[in-house]
């Protein structure tokens, strides 16, 4: 067996060999020519680093491509490439910039590329569009390497050819006018240009995470707890994919940054676009200079500290290798005039930014929405509802819950939805994108969610009115001494999906932190809380989490179903039928966990102090056995009076 994780991982460890950007520029161009020749394309050929010279007479330009129609009189396409493993995306700013001066010089080409071997967009060189993000364009996704030796693989060969294949034959019906170049939305620009430069600088990343663990211990050690904080389990050196995980997420909190800080713009004037200066080359330089402008924001709106403040995650090193096409891109991005973007667009790029694929590898973070909606329209019954998730993720339950409750009342505003809803968790990473996710459904106000990134069991209330001491985390969660915020003395709904994480997990790498969980659950109930030995961490959220719950509020978590058990979940259920009618157990086709082994269901309850309700309680076993996107309806309005007929029908069953 292969002590590399991946092929990638081999090439850009071990190999003594390795290749450049003009080995791959070379091979690209015999594809290309093989390609005119057995399509037999109105090409004459394609030629590399073609000399052309300025109005001066003396600078030079040499294209990396050029495709002629008839060489030396009449380009095609002037393609401009880049390495890829460098971080450099075909969106680049400075790329696209050089790409179109070089088609523009004559002989003028009518199209241009840029292209990082991954993705090739082909532009149209005279166009009467203010910008880029503007212009007619055409993506083509090749191949996702990670280092340039990978191209010895026949199957990237094979698939970088049959992706060449399409392009030039589209280039033919573009340049004979048969066909138009696509128009591509401003938002969706955005998104495919962020996404891309997360899979160029990634795995750079993921190596120097790797690397600086293994030198550093403290690094290493505070790796380690940041990965249980996450639910994972400890990362193993032979593996890159958890590092993978670590850059891929530092890279999109960078990005999100990055874009609200240039979406503040636009309310506040005085925040400076951001610009990074060509001298900086040092990863840590690069981040330092970054954090003064989201510090000045921060100072400018008295607010974000959740977004913009720092933590673990930000001391992921950046290579040096990739700092100046990182450097590239953010200066480019920052350029753009935002204000030119609608409100919808700029939640658009936000909500899309993570790829769905790459949500359900993130599942403790992103829960279907239909589950969610499922879960919200059971508990939240009032436009008034005061509601929380205590693991909030990305901020999908609360996202939705602000849906519902707009739903429920429709003239009600962005800053009194955004006070009804409070978000915890314990990942810096979920509570920016809970905050940002929340911010962005109404961009046009400035309000500040309320999102605390805390362990849930630090925040402990002995009363239900006594909120002091959360009051004082709230503060120290966003980022101020003195905080007015009208917080309720008792929760209508807690929603949510609660990490799997099982105790001897937690116990191997946080010292004493079961400990931890018992005494909590101790001061919430003034008595000792038997669970089983094996019960995952979803136990205690449940138990904890309904200290926070009125008399008749309703509480809906999505989790494992091992409660059912009658050994693993005998306690949790005694203690259910204690203090709570169990409303229903749903179950569904859908697989929440990444982890397929992990069978769930949604469980709603309803806390209720009236011994003989709780004794008479009819509990409602459901299984939905088609997936749920096939049931609920995608429209808005239909989609909850289809959920609110679904939920009557469940709550006024009287057999089976």
């Amino acid at each position: 067996m292969s002590k590399y994780s991946t092929p990638s991982e081999r090439f850009y460890t071990s190999e003594p060999i390795g290749y450049v950007e003009n080995t791959i520029r070379q091979r690209l161009v015999e594809m290309i020519n093989e390609i005119i020749k057995e399509e037999g394309l109105p090409f004459e050929r394609a030629d590399v680093d073609v000399e052309k010279k300025l109005p001066d007479g003396q600078s030079r330009r040499f294209p990396d491509i050029v495709i002629w129609k008839s060489v030396r009189i009449k380009p095609v396409c002037h393609i401009e490439l880049k390495d890829p493993t460098q971080g450099w995306t075909p969106y680049d700013w400075e790329l696209i910039n050089d790409a179109q001066a070089k088609a523009n010089l004559p002989p003028t080409s009518p199209f241009f590329a840029t292209w990082n071997v991954n993705e090739l967009v082909l532009w149209k060189t005279y166009e009467e569009a203010t910008s880029w993000e503007e212009k007619r364009k055409s993506r083509y996704e090749f191949v996702k390497i990670k280092d340039l030796r990978e191209m010895d693989d026949p199957e990237i060969q094979k698939k970088i050819k049959e992706g060449l294949r399409k392009f030039l034959k589209e280039l033919v019906e573009f340049l004979e006018g048969k066909k138009e170049l696509p128009t591509l939305p401003i938002d969706e620009f955005f998104i495919y240009s962020l996404r891309n430069i997360v899979d160029a600088s990634y795995y750079p990343i993921a190596l120097e995470v790797r690397k600086k663990s293994k030198e550093d211990k403290e690094f290493r050690e505070r790796l380690i707890e940041w990965f249980v904080s996450q639910g994972w389990n400890a990362p193993i050196i032979d593996d890159i994919e958890p590092f993978e995980k670590v850059a891929r997420q530092f890279l999109y909190l960078l990005l999100n940054k990055v874009m609200f800080y240039n979406t503040l713009r636009r309310n506040f004037p005085s925040l400076e676009p951001i610009k990074l200066e060509e001298g900086i080359e040092d990863g840590e330089l690069l981040k330092k200079e970054l954090q003064k402008y989201f510090d000045e924001a921060e100072k400018t709106t008295k607010d974000f500290e959740a977004i913009f403040g720092f933590d673990f995650l930000e001391r992921v090193p950046i290579p040096k290798s990739i700092v100046p096409s990182l450097r590239s891109f953010i200066n480019g991005f920052s350029k753009y005039d935002f204000s030119k973007l609608g409100y919808k667009d700029v939640g658009h790029i936000f909500d899309r930014l993570i790829p769905d694929e790459e949500r359900h590898k993130l599942g403790q973070y992103f829960t279907n929405p239909d589950v969610v909606d499922i879960i919200n329209t059971f508990c939240i019954k009032s436009p008034n509802a005061k509601i929380a998730d205590f693991g909030c993720g990305a901020g999908t339950f609360l996202v939705r819950a602000y849906a519902r409750i707009k739903y429920l009342s429709p003239y009600r505003s962005h800053k009194e939805i955004v006070k009804q809803l409070i978000g915890v968790d314990i990942s810096k990473f979920a509570a920016h994108l809970t905050m940002i996710n929340l911010a962005a459904r109404d961009l046009s106000t400035i309000e500040n969610p309320i999102v605390i990134c805390k362990d849930f069991f630090d925040i402990k209330v002995s009363k239900f009115k006594e909120w002091k001491e959360f009051m004082k985390i709230l503060a120290e969660g966003i980022g101020k001494e003195n905080i007015k915020v009208e917080v309720p003395d008792e929760l209508d709904a807690v929603v949510g999906n609660p990490p799997y994480t099982r105790q001897e997990e937690l116990d191997a790498y946080v010292e004493n932190y079961k400990e931890k969980l018992q005494q909590t659950l101790k001061e919430d109930w003034g008595e000792d809380i038997k669970l089983s030995k094996r019960a995952g961490i979803y136990a205690y959220f449940f138990i904890h989490g309904l200290r926070f719950l009125k008399n008749g509020g309703r509480f809906g978590y999505i989790t494992s179903n091992a409660w059912l058990d009658v050994d693993y979940g005998k306690h949790l259920q005694e203690f259910f039928l204690k203090h709570c009618k169990i409303v229903a157990i749903i179950e569904t086709k859908e697989r929440v966990f990444p982890d397929a082994d992990i069978n769930t269901v949604i469980t709603i309850l309803e806390k209720c102090g009236d011994e003989n309700e709780r004794n008479n309680n009819l509990v409602k076993f459901v299984k939905i056995k088609v997936p749920l996107k096939e049931l609920i309806p995608d429209d808005e309005k239909e989609r909850f009076k289809f959920l609110e007929d679904f939920v009557k029908k469940v709550e006024n069953a009287k057999e089976l």
